[in-house]
């Protein structure tokens, strides 16, 4: 609906050829860490790199862009260091952006960091595709990073600022920016698209606010990654901007092009996410005039079955293509 108030790496741990029944996202980065890791699994389920043809180390100011091959980044921006799968097309129009859900921490143990998820859904994808690995998991034994960084240095701002480096390096404006993410995931794609005027975004069961989020793993974030301050300081206006979606909308005075998928089964996240955000967004585009037209499109289905995990690969897919489509005619133009 539109609301409108004015009318070189050596080793992968990856199998192509079989099903296996763990997750296909973990890429070593680090060599000094590859033996450790590979000596987790048996000789056939280590490949030599030839899926991810490069890792390349840079500062963001000398990024060499790598074309239609998987690539593997590592950029040091503000002294930070961001992990981020990329394969770009160079015909591509679109840039599809990816945000990072929770790593629990059987996973994170067997698979150890960075993990980029969904990264192996992409291989036969017409259009460019850049996947983040949140650097904030490094700060601690964290499940769920939200890319807070820390009370002094906010890495989520830091993170687009990398995705702007690249839409200008590849020619590309705004408009052609989709970003997309469940849960977790789908919280740093609603906040990331906040930074980029007439961007569009495809979020599945997210978080729209993360103090609203399980009360355990949110305390947890604060403790690890707002060291020296309580819970309740935590809490004070001055942060809220990184916590609600909302908040953040208005600071940046800017709403993207939002498609949202909400499985009503999720009773949690429909009641405590979707149905806070939908109101607050109805009442931004009735009350201030400065958003102009919103484009929110919502998708409430039931599915008893997957509760509050993601669409499948395919259907989750469908719905990049819709985004695209929705938006297309006013936004993306090709």
């Amino acid at each position: 609906m539109i609301l409108s108030n004015s009318n070189p790496i050596d080793f992968i741990i990856y199998d192509k050829q079989k099903n296996m029944d763990k997750p296909l996202d973990l890429i070593c980065l680090n060599k000094n860490e590859i033996s450790e890791n590979t000596k987790k699994y048996t000789s056939n389920q280590v490949k030599s790199l030839d899926f991810a043809k490069k890792v390349y180390y840079s500062q963001l100011k000398n990024i060499e862009l790598f074309f239609d091959e998987d690539t593997l980044y590592k950029i040091n921006h503000s002294g930070i260091t961001f992990d981020l799968f990329c394969n770009l097309k160079k015909e591509s129009s679109i840039l599809y952006v990816l945000g990072q859900g929770a790593i629990d921490e059987q996973k994170r143990h067997k698979y150890g960091l960075p993990l980029f998820q969904r990264w192996s859904w992409f291989e036969d994808f017409p259009y460019s595709v850049m996947i983040f690995s949140d650097p904030t998991l490094y700060i601690g034994n964290l499940e769920i990073g939200w890319f807070q960084g820390t009370k002094e240095t906010y890495y989520l701002p830091l993170t687009c600022e990398i995705i702007q480096h690249f839409i200008n390096r590849l020619g590309l404006t705004t408009k052609n920016i989709i970003f997309s993410g469940s849960s977790a995931g789908g919280f740093t794609s609603l906040m990331m698209a906040g930074y980029f005027p007439n961007s569009s975004v495809f979020v599945n069961n997210p978080q729209t606010d993360i103090r609203k989020y399980h009360q355990s793993l949110f305390e947890k974030l604060i403790s690890i990654c707002f060291s020296g301050i309580s819970l309740e300081e935590a809490l004070d206006i001055k942060f809220e901007s990184r916590f609600s979606v909302v908040k953040h909308y208005h600071d940046t005075k800017n709403i993207p092009n939002i498609y949202y998928a909400q499985n009503i089964n999720d009773k949690f996240h429909m009641q405590n996410h979707f149905m806070p955000f939908a109101n607050e967004i109805a009442k931004m585009a009735a009350e201030n005039r400065s958003f102009g037209d919103i484009h929110f499109f919502t998708e409430l289905y039931c599915d008893e079955k997957l509760n509050h995990n993601p669409f499948p690969k395919k259907d989750f897919l469908q719905r990049l293509n819709r985004t695209k489509h929705f938006f297309s005619k006013t936004l993306i133009g090709k």
